[in-house]
């Protein structure tokens, strides 16, 4: 809702930009489920920008991985102020391709993002999720989840219109990013460090 409220809020359909949603609702990619996403989509539009609403498309399907870095790059920016993650391997991807990361000063990502390589979005700190994000997964059972509030709302406006608007300063940013993870995230890296640390934890 907050990637939604940001992007209508500040985007019209003056602008020459488009929101790419990648989105399957219970893991599923049928057409009933793909229409209970599009619905809320329209709900959104119709609460924030009901008159020439900026361009939204909505995908639904079950992507291959080798599409992935396909997608991304056809993309200027990769925006995702989540309130949980783990460690959020699209952004990782994404960010490994070289697309700036707008995300939540929060959670997983913090492993691989910071004020240098990546726009930062504040949050107002943490409450256990609502019984509607509980019933979602037995995972998220009494959770904390980050609480977002106006203020990271204006955020990502401001840093949505700045990639825009900035991009080859964006992208520098980016490229600070697609170091790091070079250097430390990728798959020989992180079973290195993996061994390591059940090493220690064994001895």
């Amino acid at each position: 809702d907050v990637l939604f409220e940001s992007y209508l809020k500040e985007f019209s359909g003056d602008d020459d930009v488009s929101l790419v949603v990648v989105s399957r609702k219970d893991g599923s990619s049928s057409d009933e489920k793909n229409l209970e996403i599009r619905k809320q989509i329209r709900k959104y539009i119709e609460r924030w920008c009901p008159h020439n609403p900026p361009h939204v498309i909505h995908i639904g399907q079950s992507m291959p991985e080798e599409h992935l870095p396909i997608l991304f790059n056809m993309c200027d920016c990769f925006c995702l102020p989540t309130r949980g993650e783990g460690f959020c391997l699209p952004m990782a991807e994404a960010g490994s391709c070289g697309l700036p990361i707008i995300a939540t000063r929060c959670c997983g990502q913090m492993d691989f993002l910071n004020d240098d390589n990546s726009f930062l979005i504040d949050i107002e700190g943490y409450d256990i999720g609502s019984q509607e994000v509980q019933a979602l997964s037995s995972y998220y059972e009494k959770m904390p989840f980050a609480v977002i509030g106006k203020k990271a709302v204006n955020q990502t406006r401001e840093y949505m219109r700045y990639v825009l608007e900035n991009n080859e300063k964006a992208k520098e940013k980016a490229g600070l990013l697609r170091k790091d993870i070079e250097n430390n995230f990728t798959w020989d890296h992180l079973v290195d460090r993996v061994y390591k640390r059940l090493k220690e934890i064994q001895e």
